[in-house]
């Protein structure tokens, strides 16, 4: 071997050297680099709600002539709620969900009514911080709902839109995979259709009946639940 050849060897153990070839050299993966992925969710709690829904009397003259008298009534109740949801991290802090939330709420001021509501939903979910132990959550969305009310031998439905729905919340990260949540959450919309005999806008019919808009009311379901979050 040539001293010139040794000393181009030994030139590049220099530490200019050795520093120049680490640049060059790619950067090792990040253990947090962002990953696209499912994620399964359930929750449980509270749920109270309230709203207004037309009802027809029909009263009966002397000669049998039927006559009808809209009004409304006001109810206003609370219970318990569980829900789950699907959801994609599409982005770091961003996921979609699709929804399915069961609700019981036992009695109201105007009389002895157990109330079921099925809303399925969907939406977006931020999550800030989600590689720290304690983040913030935002949820936006809209779902659908159906109304039933038990009034003993009768069970009377009414449906319609849910196009506001939003809640907030805070996380816990458990392990890697798992977080701990805590969301209080409102759901705005009003029943557009009733499929009740007794409750028809036309007491004359016999299928359901499109509320008509004036006599359409708003109604407000709230929440508030414990529940986890899987990615998968």
């Amino acid at each position: 071997m040539t001293r010139s050849a040794i000393l181009a060897g030994l030139l590049s153990l220099t530490p200019r050297a050795v520093l120049a070839a680490d640049a060059a050299s790619p950067p090792p993966p990040s253990s947090s680099a962002f990953e696209r992925s499912f994620s399964f969710g359930v929750q449980a709690g509270t749920l109270a709600g309230n709203g207004e829904l037309p009802v027809v009397t029909r009263t009966y003259f002397t000669n049998g002539t039927p006559a009808a008298r809209r009004e409304h009534l006001a109810w206003e109740s609370s219970g318990q709620a569980v829900s789950g949801n699907v959801g994609y991290h599409f982005a770091p802090a961003w996921t979609a969900f699709a929804g399915y939330e069961f609700g019981r709420m036992d009695g109201d001021h105007a009389g002895s009514v157990t109330f079921f509501s099925h809303a399925p939903h969907v939406g977006v979910r931020l999550t800030t911080n989600r590689q720290r132990a304690v983040g913030f959550i935002l949820e936006m969305g809209a779902g659908y709902r159906v109304l039933a009310m038990d009034r003993g031998p009768v069970v009377h439905k009414a449906m319609g839109f849910d196009p506001f729905r939003v809640g907030v919340g805070a996380t816990i990260l458990a392990t890697r995979s798992l977080r701990i949540n805590v969301m209080f959450s409102v759901a705005v919309g009003q029943l557009t259709t009733l499929d009740s005999h007794d409750l028809c806008v036309n007491p004359d019919a016999n299928r359901c009946q499109d509320i008509p808009g004036g006599q359409r009311r708003l109604h407000a379901f709230r929440t508030l639940t414990v529940g986890g979050t899987f990615d998968l």
